[in-house]
């Protein structure tokens, strides 16, 4: 087998659409790849469901633009696995590709499609985060669902656009294997300098490049936000002189200027927390795929067929595409507002999405600010006097 070959298998492969015919005649990964497959599929369709659901039932959650963001990786991942998994799983019990043309094509297309949605959508949260830490008060002004709606849209059509090379190239090849002939869906630019520099180009534009820009953004933030610490412990023995905060949320029913900065720094803190944990899930799960990927276009002479390798290849796989189930459960673990409206979902409650500004690390910037103004004066001074 010539690198070119070899390297147009291991793309394949990638993009776990019956890439070699040693790979599909493994035994053990014939069961064990479309099982694993279909439990990932599972849970990321009825996750991520209940992640959209919840994102356009509550009103809380439906203003915030970091929860549109949340919505649209949903949505590319419910994609990424309802199109391409029944795809896969089928194929890899089989030494050949037995859905045609189109699907070959369709499988290798929105997988590449999806993930890029992915990544630039994390991306894009990112850069939002940044935006909110660094600029608070311009960022009230110019964050809106709306615009966040056009980033997500603009997000799905440079995906869709830069990976047009896929459908192109991905093909029916008819292959002659010790007398058995048979079709293959397989990446037929033969040619290894270009199918490399492409592997190249794959592996920055879905995972280096958005990463690269993710950790310069949280790199400043954490900068900023240890300098805003370090300003505040030398700032807090005289922040709240001669202030009684008790007479003034009585008077006025809002929280103190310091409590209610705390407040929202505090919930800014742990929405860029969230975020964080999901970057770095994705990158985490999607890391060896690349790595090995990378490894074959650099190096296309030192790998083999060897059960090994494929099976190292399968591994891979299997941890990129248990990426798509996992998002929902960091949102139910580390989500308070999330994790109380999947509450009220399992216990049958039909209150409005009106809840305490306490319950939504996520919820709109305004939530905190409408919570006070909803207690009456009355309210304000019994809490006053139980403190």
């Amino acid at each position: 087998m010539s690198s070119g070959d070899f390297l147009s298998d291991s793309y394949s492969m990638y993009y776990n659409d019956n890439a070699t015919v040693e790979a599909a005649s493994l035994g053990p990964s014939a069961v064990l790849v479309p099982l694993t497959l279909g439990i990932i599929a599972v849970l990321a369709v009825v996750g991520n469901a209940l992640v959209i659901y919840i994102v356009l039932r509550y009103r809380n959650m439906r203003s915030s633009v970091t929860n549109f963001y949340i919505m649209n990786v949903a949505i590319s991942d419910i994609v990424f696995v309802v199109i391409c998994v029944p795809l896969t799983s089928v194929s890899y019990g089989m030494t050949y590709w037995p859905f045609g043309q189109f699907f070959c094509k369709l499988n290798a297309y929105m997988q590449c499609v999806s993930v890029q949605a992915t990544c630039t959508t994390l991306t894009a949260m990112t850069v939002d985060r940044y935006y909110v830490i660094m600029s608070p008060l311009a960022s009230r002004r110019t964050r809106t669902i709306c615009r966040a709606g056009m980033v997500c849209a603009s997000i799905w059509i440079f995906s869709a656009v830069v990976h047009i090379p896929v459908a192109v190239f991905f093909k029916i090849e008819v292959i002659n294997w010790f007398g058995e002939i048979n079709e293959y869906c397989k990446f037929t630019l033969h040619k290894p300098a270009a199918l490399s520099g492409y592997f190249i180009y794959l592996s920055l534009s879905t995972f280096l490049l958005p990463l690269t820009i993710i950790a310069v953004c949280y790199s400043l933030i954490l900068s900023h936000l240890w300098s805003l610490s370090r300003v505040g412990r030398c700032r807090e023995p005289t922040s709240t002189a001669g202030y009684d905060p008790l007479s003034q949320q009585s008077r006025s029913g809002a929280l103190p200027p310091a409590q209610s900065s705390a407040r929202t720094a505090s919930k800014t803190w742990k929405t860029t927390r969230i975020v964080l944990c999901v970057v770095m899930l994705f990158a985490v799960c999607w890391a060896p795929l690349q790595a090995f990927n990378v490894w074959n276009a650099i190096d296309p002479e030192h790998h083999s067929s060897s059960v090994h390798v494929n099976n190292l290849r399968v591994f891979c796989l299997c941890l990129a595409y248990a990426n798509s189930c996992i998002n929902p459960i960091v949102y139910a673990l580390a989500g308070t507002s999330y994790r109380h409206h999947l509450h009220q979902m399992v216990s049958g409650s039909n209150k409005s999405g009106r809840i305490n500004s306490r319950f939504s690390p996520t919820g709109g910037r305004n939530s905190s600010y409408r919570s006070v103004r909803r207690m009456s004066r009355t309210e304000a001074t019994s809490v006053s006097t139980c403190v």
